[in-house]
């Protein structure tokens, strides 16, 4: 009888893989499909409402600076903010809808516009304020700033100060928001797969290193349980002798 009641309440407290991890995120099934990696290759980062850029506006093919909003000469970089509508408001040519575009693609679009008041406009657009977020778990995260277009994910990773005790072999990545999000899964934890799997990150991508989870991870949350247990054994064992 003894041995039924601790089995039962031990199987109260195990049976959960949630129970001893509650600081796990982004989980997934054993049976969930992963997207492809094939389709990060070389893909071009796509402005989204809330991004923010600012723009260089020259004339005759780049060779004279255009000052569009008025400083007579004193080139200053104006932040332009996308907003939630997908549009950008701008000098002379009003407000656009930018969202969805990539940075080559708004300068083409913008070269087009400026067309009607500068000869041959060279439009140059720089993303600001781009960043991936890199999560550990046990309550680690921090943002990473992209200082060029091409940060690779073993890049961030080393600016994260690396994967430490957490789990290489599974590496998550998710690029997108909302029903269009993609998800991918990366082993970084051998050479092969490094040549394989490195590749280059892009403006909001979250990364994710599951933690491991091994008896050192189980103990913190486990140690208070079997405290508590071996105490209701005692409790339970003397009680019983006094019968």
């Amino acid at each position: 009888m003894r041995l039924l009641i601790v089995a039962t309440i031990i199987s109260l407290f195990f049976s959960s893989c949630g129970f001893f991890f509650p600081e796990l995120l982004f989980k997934t099934p054993k049976d969930y499909e992963f997207d492809s990696t094939d389709s990060l290759v070389d893909k071009e980062y796509r402005l989204r409402p809330g991004d923010v850029f600012t723009m260089q506006v020259l004339s005759n093919n780049g060779y004279a600076l255009v000052d569009v909003v008025g400083f007579n000469g004193s080139y200053l970089p104006i932040d332009y903010i996308i907003h939630t509508s997908g549009y950008a408001t701008l000098p002379l040519v009003d407000s656009i809808y930018v969202a969805g575009l990539t940075s080559t693609q708004l300068e083409d679009t913008l070269s087009n516009k400026y067309s009607y008041y500068f000869i041959n406009p060279f439009i140059r657009v720089n993303i600001k304020y781009t960043r991936v977020y890199v999560y550990k778990g046990k309550m680690t995260a921090q943002m990473v700033d992209l200082f060029n277009n091409n940060i690779t994910l073993t890049e961030v990773l080393a600016a994260a100060g690396g994967v430490q005790i957490n789990n290489a072999k599974r590496i998550k990545v998710i690029r997108g928001i909302g029903a269009d999000a993609k998800v991918y899964l990366f082993d970084l934890s051998t050479v092969e797969s490094y040549k394989k799997l490195d590749f280059v990150l892009r403006n909001h991508d979250i990364v994710y290193i599951e933690p491991t989870k091994g008896p050192r991870e189980v103990y913190p949350t486990v140690a208070p349980i079997l405290s508590i247990i071996s105490s209701f054994i005692i409790v339970y064992t003397v009680f019983i002798s006094r019968l």
